[in-house]
């Protein structure tokens, strides 16, 4: 983490070495004024995602996402 008076930028990343994939984060945090400050984030990472459907036994059939890596569990494209 780096920090000034502007704000702070912080990154942290991760490797999984079963999957040979990783992850990474980074937050930008800028103070506005003495009150107010504002934040954005960003990630990446390497894992595709795996999706699986299955049937409820009712003709209704049920998508749902695997999460297959430690770091990097949220789902879709960001």
């Amino acid at each position: 983490k780096f920090a000034q008076g502007w704000g702070s930028i912080a990154a942290v990343a991760a490797y999984d070495a079963n999957l040979e994939e990783w992850a990474g984060k980074v937050r930008l945090d800028v103070n506005v004024t003495d009150k107010v400050s504002v934040w954005v984030q960003g990630a990446y990472k390497s894992n595709d995602d795996e999706y699986f459907s299955t049937s409820d036994g009712n003709g209704g059939l049920y998508t749902y996402r695997a999460v297959t890596s430690f770091y990097g569990t949220w789902g879709g494209d960001w």
